[in-house]
This record gives structure tokens, C-alpha cells and sequence, in this order.
């Protein structure tokens, strides 16, 4: 029997997600929370194999709970179905450890497919995260903090979530308004469509 965890603020999706899991995972036992103290608490002391979780959840950041996660040592399965569709996140997805990156626009059996596959052990992302010539190259860094940005995040508390500086984190900002040409963050996330070609190097 799979163990599979869905960590989704919206009840309606995580049900939904619930199903489409039951429906192709016969055997699976699927639990959903949104607590990190409770998803913590399972992943220490049960086995889960697959995590089902977006980037966001409420008012905490997705991708933070997946690191604290896999330091624990967990050996299972991450795949990520988000509402947010920037390249960039996908690829941060990637460099954390994650086995899988979709929107939750996609269909219903892509992702059923997605669900799958990771499962089973192989990798879903949508985007391949190879080099191109059109896109725009972001550090990993600068992707995690285009990625709160985005959130709506300040300066001061991202520098709280990533351990560093105000200032340090200004300095980001600056080099990523840079890189994709743009006078102000509004500018940026206004032009700049959710599929957008960045990529991220480690």
C-alpha cells in the first residue's frame, strides 16, 4: 500500500486531488493537512511515499516546508501542483529535490499521469531545464527570491525566510528587475506571462 500526503490550502483541490489519487493508486492510503507541525509529525514517525504539495500553503511557503521535509532524511516521492507557473520555480523545485513540478491548470490526466509516474519513481516536469539561448538566467538564489517576491513578500521578510540581509536581498531584487529589463517589480510580474523561459542554474 502507498502512503500519500496532500498539503493543499484549498479544501476543494486537495479533495479533488484525493480522489484522482484513490482513483489511480487503488491501494493508496491518502491523508491531507495543512499544518507543518502535522505533516512534520508524519513524515518523522510514518512512512509516506508520496507528497503532494503546492508552492504555496496559505500563508507559508511550499517549497520551505519540502526542504524541511527531505532534512529529515525522508526517502519518498515530492511532486509539486501549483497554481504558480514560472519556469523558475519549476527548476527550483528540481535543485531542492523535488521529483516533479505541474500547474494545476494542467488536465486532469496529465496530472494523473504525473501522479503516476513520480510514484513509480520517475521525474514530471513539464519544462526541461536544459540551457537555451532566449532565456533569462537566474542563480537559484535569485530564483528563491523571485519566488517570495512574486508571493508578495517584502524585502525584510524574505531576508527572515532566507537567513540573510534587508540589504543582501535588495541586492537580488536589483539584479533580477536587471536581468529581465524591467523599472519595478509591478512592471515585471505585470509583463511577464506565468510560463515565462527563465532558467536557473545551482
Amino acid at each position: 500500500m502507498k502512503n500519500v500526503l496532500i498539503i493543499d490550502a484549498q479544501p476543494l483541490y486537495s479533495d479533488a486531488l484525493a480522489t484522482l489519487v484513490n482513483n489511480v493508486m487503488n491501494t493508496a492510503d491518502v491523508k491531507q493537512s495543512t499544518s507543518s507541525a502535522e505533516v512534520m509529525d508524519l513524515v518523522r514517525n510514518q512512512r509516506i511515499d508520496l507528497i503532494i504539495l503546492d508552492v504555496v500553503v496559505g500563508d507559508r511557503d511550499g517549497m520551505r516546508l519540502a526542504k524541511n521535509i527531505l532534512a529529515t532524511g525522508y526517502q519518498g516521492k515530492i511532486l509539486f501542483i501549483s497554481s504558480k507557473d514560472y519556469s523558475s520555480l519549476s527548476k527550483a523545485a528540481y535543485e531542492l529535490g523535488a521529483n516533479g513540478f505541474l500547474n494545476k491548470n494542467e488536465s486532469k490526466q496529465t496530472i494523473m499521469d504525473a501522479i503516476v509516474s513520480v510514484s513509480r519513481g520517475y521525474s514530471m516536469f513539464k519544462l526541461k531545464h536544459t540551457q537555451s539561448s532566449n532565456s533569462v538566467a537566474l542563480s537559484k538564489r535569485e530564483a528563491m527570491v523571485f519566488h517570495y517576491l512574486a508571493q508578495g513578500y517584502s524585502n525584510k521578510r524574505i531576508s527572515e525566510q532566507l537567513s540573510l540581509s534587508a540589504k543582501t536581498i535588495s541586492t537580488y531584487k536589483t539584479r533580477i528587475l536587471k536581468k529581465y529589463h524591467a523599472t519595478s517589480l509591478i512592471e515585471l510580474l505585470h509583463t511577464l506571462p506565468q510560463s515565462e523561459n527563465a532558467r536557473v542554474f545551482g
